[in-house]
Formats: structure tokens, C-alpha cells, sequence
């Protein structure tokens, strides 16, 4: 967005706001931040392009919508519409912008009805938007359409039915729809679908054999524990350095200290990403979780999933033969090792608990079904069908009746799931902008907003998830908790900001069901409260080994490899 902007407005001056949990600790925002505090005389490029800054008045905490132009997560916006102090203040930001929002299918119940509220929201204020998806189910583009439309005063509409890939607009007037040319033409991914119950030493042998002429893989987990075991169990095959002086296997997920993830991220957008800014390594293999799956523009010869919703199968296959570049041989088409459930002694389909804390049963089993007897998918023309078959109405004409009982019961209990989540999003929203009451209705009861300490009932969130709570790793000594460079960490004090973003880069956000609320029943050190940024992260003081204990049991262990080891997972 920086460059795009440098070059739309020439000559000119544009204040850009980076907006997500971590803004303040972006060595690139703080570089834009300082150009303007230190040298604005100098800051209209001589080849003619615009500078690109960031004012520092728009950092503050619920100003930064307010900036002309900003990129952020959708958590921003959202904040928005929810019964959260000062969300006014996000409205009027919004307001008359044109808002973009990416990977729209990947939200669930309760995100998708905030983003609804939020469309009629935007509508009403004058703010165009755009909405992008890849794998969009045919009733949710109708709620969408309806939902922009609601906020004009305009009657819902079916959109048109035309061929995808499409482009759908809807306005006060009508509702429309084009087919557009898929850009890179039509391609066959091959599907071979490997049991996930076999020993992950098969499947590192099978890696191997794949890979014996050269190539880059990645695997794909589920969850950070799953990952971490992968990694491990492919390291013999896998070890020394490739031909680019990194590691042949390599690990990427969201539990990494925030410096080590930064630079993991780096690391794998050099070796896997554009042509234009990568230098490949002949052979490699990258073990990872969702964070490739849609946030990283990343390629690969051969791809191996765990079994997802099928839409995000679809999503991860994405990153298959993404550029064109020459590829070995035996990979010169796209393929794709699909891990699949087996069934249990009873005939259903035996799921592993880990998936089920990620994704609802019911879906996983659709997509099961859908995906158990592909062996290619043709893209872009099949994505459709695999959607609607996960996500549509109806129930398969024959299965046998183990299954045919895992489907009704899990069926019953995605939608008592989504009615649940339906009926959060309602209580935590404001009423919708042509709803007949006051103005001063609009904020209702205030729900706390980044203060995970509080019940979820009574929090403005953007997300329904298991706790998380921002843990910040130090190291003990004799005379307090140390940084790595030896600075002991004085923790009676309030950090200055220089202090507070070191930590922060020292910290891991952690959603482990066990672990986040007995961090969260843990007070934060005495001078962090005080601290914006840090009062609601707790602090673990590690051994000379890396390890400390967690409340009410268990270690967390800091590994170099691994990352954030949670013992006993």
C-alpha cells in the first residue's frame, strides 16, 4: 500500500496508519513516524513519487480510522459497530472511505454477522466497499449483498446467477453481476490422498523420494503442536543447510517470539515468494500452519495438507505452482498429498480432538465427503462446486449408517453453533443505522474493550476464541528478570517506550485453552499496568534452560527450533 501510494499521488505528502495489536512495534511505521517528526523538508522523493508517512497524532490508540489511508486487520473495523467505549470515534473514521476487506469466506458465524451489522453500517455512511473472496458459498454472497443494501434502505435482491469467477455490485437502485476472465486460465491440481494416521516417518520418506531431484514442499498443520511434532519427525531426512545457506527444513507458526516470527516470515518470503524478490533454494521443505495459507504470497512444487474445510483446502492449494518459474520433473504438475481421517471401529469418521478445538465436525466431515474420491481439482471451475458441497443445503442421498448418524448428530450441533454465535453477535453490536431508535441508544451498556481480565460475556469482542493472553518471556538472574543483551528488567517501574517495544518483542500470544486463563488469573507485574501496551501482557521468567512452570501446572519451554513449547500438549 506504501508504494501503491507513493506512486497515485506524486509530489504529495499521504499519511498511511498501520493498524493491527502489534502497529507500535513495526520498525517500518516508526521509520515513517520519524521521517516526518525529523526531516518533512525532505520527504517528496526527487524521482517525483510521493512520501509516504505516518503522522504520530493518528498511533494513538481508536484515532488511527481517522487517517486518510490505513491498513490493518479486520478487528479495527469491526470495533466499530460493537458496544465498545468511543466506537463513534471508528464510525466517523470509516465514514465516506473506501473500505477493502480480504479473505471474507474465512470468517466464521459470529465475525460474519459483525461484518453484516458492519456493511449496513458503511452503507449508510457513504463508505463504498469491496469485498474480495476466492471462496465465497452462493448464500453468503446473498447475505452480504443484503446486508450493503439494508444500510441504503433498499429491499433485499437476489444477485444474479452467473458463471464464477464473478464480480457482484449491488447499489440503492439494483444488483448485478459479470463473470470476469480468470487471469491465469484453467489448471488440473492432483489430488493423492494419504492416510493421516500413518507414522510420519512414511511421510518423510515419501518427501524424500518426491524431492530427490530437487523441489520446495511445505506441509501444512492444523495446529502449532501438530507443526512442531511434523518438524521433528521429518528432521533426520530433512538436516544440514540447503544450497541458499538455510536450514533444507524449515518451521513457521504464530507461537514464535515476535522478533523470531518477523524474521521467520522474512526468511520464508525470501526463499518461497515472487520470482522478482526471492532466491530459491533446490530443495526444501517448509512446516507450517495457517499462517501460509492466506497472508503470504508463497510457492511451492509440492504441497501436503491436513484435512480442512474444503474452502481452505482450496485456499492452501493457492499456493501451489503459484509463479511461473521452472519445477523439477516429477513435480512439473501441481500436486497436492491430501491427509485424510480413517474411520473408527464403529464405520465414522475418527477425527482428531486437536482439529475439532480448530474446525466444527460437521464441516470437516462435508468436506470429507466431498474431497474422499477426488484425485485432481480443476481450478478455477470447481472451486464452486466444493464450496456449495460443504457449505450448501442438503444431505447426501446414500451413506451408510454410521456415517449417516455422525452426520445428523454433528449437523445438530453446528446448528445449535451457529444460532449461539448468531445470538453473541447480537448482544454485543449497536442496533443497525436505519433502526427506529435514539441516538444515545447506540452505545448501550460499554463492554470492555483489550482487556482479556474480564468475562468474555462483558468483553467487545471481535472474534469468539479460546482466551489468548500476551505472554512476554524474560530470563532469571540473580537480581531480576534480564533481556537477552543483560539488561535487567526492572519491573516496580513503567517501561518507557523504547523499554516497552523490546519486551513486546519478547513476547508470544497464547491461546492454549489451559494455559491462557491460569496466565490471566496471574497480575501483571506492578509498572506494566500503568503501561498501554502492556497492561493486560503477563510475564513467565524462564530458566537457564529455557523452561518455566505454569499456574496450575504444566512448562512452557522457549525452544530455539520449535518455538513456544507448551509440555504436555
Amino acid at each position: 500500500m506504501r508504494r501503491f501510494l507513493a506512486q497515485r499521488f506524486p509530489g504529495e505528502m499521504v499519511n498511511l496508519q498501520l493498524l493491527h495489536g502489534h502497529a507500535a512495534i513495526s520498525a517500518e511505521l516508526q521509520t515513517m513516524v520519524e521521517r516526518l517528526r525529523f526531516a518533512p523538508e525532505a520527504l517528496v522523493d526527487i524521482d517525483g513519487e510521493g512520501a509516504v508517512i505516518a503522522a504520530e497524532w493518528f498511533t494513538y490508540r481508536k484515532r488511527g480510522l481517522l487517517a486518510p489511508f490505513g491498513v490493518g486487520t479486520v478487528d479495527q473495523a469491526l470495533l466499530a459497530i460493537l458496544r465498545a467505549r468511543h466506537g463513534f470515534v471508528r464510525l466517523f473514521g470509516l465514514a465516506g472511505k473506501v473500505v477493502i476487506i480480504d479473505e471474507v469466506h474465512a470468517y466464521d458465524t459470529y465475525m460474519s454477522r459483525l461484518l453484516d451489522r458492519l456493511l449496513e453500517w458503511l452503507a449508510a455512511l457513504g463508505s463504498p466497499v469491496i469485498l474480495l473472496s476466492a471462496t465465497l458459498p452462493a448464500s453468503r454472497r446473498r447475505e452480504l449483498v443484503a446486508a450493503y443494501r439494508r444500510g441504503l434502505g433498499a429491499p433485499a435482491q437476489e444477485p444474479p446467477a452467473v458463471s464464477y469467477p464473478r464480480l457482484t455490485w449491488a447499489t440503492a437502485a439494483h444488483v448485478a453481476a459479470q463473470a470476469v476472465q480468470h487471469q491465469g486460465g484453467a489448471r488440473s491440481v492432483q489430488v493423492v490422498p494419504l492416510p493421516a494416521s500413518s507414522r510420519l516417518g512414511d511421510l518423510g520418506g515419501r518427501l524424500a523420494d518426491a524431492l530427490r531431484d530437487g523441489g520446495c514442499a511445505v506441509v501444512i498443520c492444523n495446529t502449532v503442536g501438530r507443526a512442531q511434532q511434523v518438524y521433528q519427525a521429518l528432521k533426520p531426512l530433512f538436516s544440514g543447510r540447503a544450497d541458499d545457506d538455510f536450514p533444507v527444513l524449515d518451521l513457521l507458526h504464530a507461537r514464535y517470539l515476535v522478533d523470531e516470527r518477523e524474521e521467520r516470515e522474512r526468511r520464508v518470503r525470501g526463499r518461497f515468494g515472487k520470482p522478482s524478490e526471492s532466491v530459491r533454494p533446490n530443495r526444501a521443505v517448509l512446516v507450517a500452519t495457517q499462517v501460509v495459507e492466506q497472508s503470504l504470497d508463497l510457492d511451492f512444487d509440492l504441497l501436503v495438507t491436513d484435512l480442512a474445510p474444503a474452502d481452505l483446502v482450496l485456499q492452501r492449494a493457492g499456493r501451489l505452482h503459484r509463479h511461473e518459474r521452472p519445477r523439477p520433473a516429477p513435480l512439473a504438475a501441481p500436486t497436492l498429498w491430501l491427509l485424510m481421517p480413517d474411520l473408527d471401529p464403529s464405520g465414522q469418521l475418527a477425527l482428531d480432538r486437536a482439529d475439532l478445538a480448530v474446525y466444527g465436525e460437521h464441516v470437516l466431515l462435508r468436506s470429507w465427503l466431498a474431497l474422499r474420491d477426488r484425485r485432481s481439482i480443476l481450478l478455477p471451475e470447481e472451486i464452486e462446486p466444493l464450496v456449495e458441497a460443504v457449505y450448501g443445503e442438503g444431505t447426501p442421498d446414500a451413506l451408510p449408517e454410521p456415517l449417516r448418524q455422525q452426520w445428523q448428530r454433528s449437523e445438530h450441533a453446528h446448528r445449535e453453533a451457529l444460532a449461539k454465535d448468531d445470538e453473541e453477535a447480537k448482544r454485543r453490536w449497536i442496533p443497525a443505522p436505519l433502526a427506529p431508535v435514539s441516538v444515545w441508544s447506540l452505545g448501550g451498556p460499554a463492554l470492555a474493550e483489550e482487556d482479556p481480565t474480564f468475562h468474555q460475556d462483558h468483553q467487545a469482542l471481535t472474534r469468539l476464541a479460546e482466551p489468548a493472553v500476551e505472554v512476554v518471556l524474560l530470563t532469571a538472574s540473580p537480581v531480576g528478570p534480564r533481556l537477552p543483551d543483560g539488561r535487567i528488567v526492572d519491573l516496580a517501574n513503567t517501561p518507557d517506550l523504547e523499554l516497552t517495544r523490546t519486551l513486546l518483542r519478547r513476547s508470544v500470544r497464547i491461546s492454549h485453552r489451559r494455559v491462557a486463563p491460569a496466565l490471566l488469573s496471574e497480575p501483571a507485574p506492578a509498572g506494566w499496568a500503568r503501561s498501554a501496551l502492556l497492561r493486560n501482557a503477563r510475564l513467565l521468567v524462564l530458566d537457564e534452560a529455557g523452561s518455566a512452570p505454569l499456574p496450575g501446572g504444566g512448562t512452557l519451554r522457549l525452544d530455539p527450533e520449535l518455538g513456544v513449547v507448551v509440555e504436555g500438549e
